[in-house]
């Protein structure tokens, strides 16, 4: 089942501008990263380990909006989050090294106090909100923000982005130079750390999710993407082919500058993983993208495993 939540992306400022496309031939199709997995019992076993292992029935929080109290959560609560995060960063072919800080912890701490005393979410809050504090509000502005939903689940919540067609939670989830993260929660709110502590970046053609390879059914979401640094995809067309090398129909939306790396998303319009009872595999050619003025073709499979049981 599909979390449904209020979400609000991080961004930061882009300006829009228009650039004349040259007329130039791209070269061969770039094939995908690495296949994460070796077979779909890995997957599977992955899977089962530390997505399912990563679970929680909620957060231990300490704290009390009243008071305007941030309180904290059990080391256990911060462990299965960031569990849950390098989880989904290897599953994209990412490296799964993130790690918390305990300063970034107590800042997003208070955010998410402030997100749960306000009952709303603002990446730029002012003084004026209840339980307000200069560390809260920088968390605000570096961090993906949820109300309904906390520790683990929002990290899946962020991946899902139902409803964003910019998908900018998960854009900064699997930003391929993060490296050092903060999370806080109150028991009904999260604010995730990911803005501006980044180390070396991976030699990576692209970053896509559903990447290729192996991916449980249940973590295949409508929205599709593909992220190549510094992209233009304003010419950019997606192809889609399912199991019998039928053409699949996919809804393209107009990239989003300013959440991580440039991002293409698209919709996958008749396919329902919730009934899956048997694995499918689907081809994505990502064609005419312009990096550095070049225009180039990516291909790669992404091989869903039905699991049964959610």
């Amino acid at each position: 089942m599909h979390l449904h939540l209020r979400l609000l992306a991080a961004v930061t400022v882009a300006i829009s501008c228009t650039k004349s496309t040259p007329s130039l031939s791209p070269s061969a199709p770039i094939d995908a990263q690495t296949t994460v997995y070796e077979s779909r019992d890995e997957a599977l076993a992955d899977y089962t380990t530390n997505y399912l292992g990563s679970s929680l029935n909620g957060v231990t929080w300490n704290g009390d909006v009243e008071n305007c109290d941030a309180g904290t959560t059990s080391a256990e609560d911060k462990a299965l989050t960031l569990q849950r995060l390098n989880y989904f960063r290897r599953l994209s072919g990412l490296p799964d090294g993130v790690t918390l800080v305990d300063s970034l912890n107590d800042k997003a701490q208070q955010a998410a106090l402030m997100m749960k005393a306000n009952n709303q979410l603002n990446h730029y809050p002012d003084p004026g909100w209840h339980c307000f504090s200069p560390m809260g509000q920088l968390a605000a502005a570096r961090s993906n923000l949820a109300l309904g939903v906390t520790g683990p689940d929002a990290v899946t919540a962020y991946m899902q982005d139902a409803g964003l067609t910019n998908v900018g939670h998960r854009r900064w989830v699997l930003f391929p130079s993060l490296t050092k993260a903060g999370t806080g929660d109150t028991d009904f709110s999260n604010a995730l750390w990911l803005i501006g502590d980044f180390g070396n970046r991976p030699a990576l053609p692209f970053v896509a999710y559903p990447g290729n390879g192996f991916i449980p059914s249940p973590l295949v979401f409508p929205y599709w993407s593909f992220s190549v640094e510094a992209a233009d995809f304003s010419q950019a067309t997606i192809q889609v082919t399912g199991p019998s090398g039928e053409s699949r129909s996919v809804s393209v939306f107009t990239p989003e500058m300013g959440c991580g790396d440039n991002t293409l998303v698209w919709n996958m319009n008749d396919l329902n993983t919730d009934t899956l009872t048997a694995d499918r595999s689907f081809r994505v050619n990502v064609s005419h993208v312009l990096v550095g003025g070049q225009p180039k073709d990516y291909q790669y499979t992404v091989s869903i495993v039905a699991v049964a049981v959610r």
